[in-house]
């Protein structure tokens, strides 16, 4: 996550282990079989935060916030070059990451809004499951660098973006009067 996957030699990660290339291919045969559990790893300490996340308030607006502040987070901590080298040298890889963060987004964001209509923070007309499907989509375009090449764009400040026009969407005129009068919005993601 800080280096970038291409520049770390299989030599690299064995000085920092303090291991034998030996004892590192008794546990995975090959590059591509290490870059696979690191980024299975990642996603289910992922998903495992962003559960935890929405399971500690039941107040959906507050839930949907705290996962953008989570999201942010994560992407600070992640270099461009990363996602970078796994869409080019690990494509599959990469899909197979894709669709499952995909679909956990959206079963997220279908609780989430069903939730939210129910609190009568989000309006009851929009169709959660097109909804869900739209926020799912642009995340993926979040990612893409042909999109948003990171020489120009700050992912966080993409990701703050797509958070605002998202909840600007969905919102009713309660969720609207407490998304700015308690100022939660720009309180967690200043933070």
């Amino acid at each position: 996550m800080q280096y970038g996957i291409r520049s770390v030699s299989m030599d690299d990660v064995c000085r920092h282990l303090g291991i034998s290339k030996k004892t590192l291919y008794e546990e995975v045969t090959t590059k591509r079989d290490l870059v696979r559990l690191v980024v299975e790893e990642h996603q289910k300490m992922e998903f495992t935060d962003m559960e935890r996340i929405m399971s500690e308030t039941e107040d959906a607006l507050e839930a949907m916030v705290n996962i953008g502040q989570y999201i942010i987070q994560l992407v600070r901590s992640i270099k461009p070059s990363v996602i970078y080298d796994l869409q080019k040298y690990y494509g599959g890889i990469f899909s197979e990451f894709s669709l499952a963060h995909t679909n956990k987004i959206h079963d997220s964001l279908i609780t989430n809004m069903n939730k939210g209509i129910e609190q009568g923070y989000y309006r009851s007309e929009i169709d959660v499951e097109v909804i869900a499907r739209l926020y799912a989509g642009k995340v993926q375009l979040i990612m893409n660098d042909d999109v948003f090449p990171s020489q120009e764009f700050k992912q966080e400040h993409v990701v703050r973006q797509h958070l605002f026009y998202h909840m600007h969407g969905i919102l009713t005129k309660k969720g609207i009067d407490k998304l700015y009068n308690e100022n939660i919005l720009n309180k967690k993601l200043e933070a």
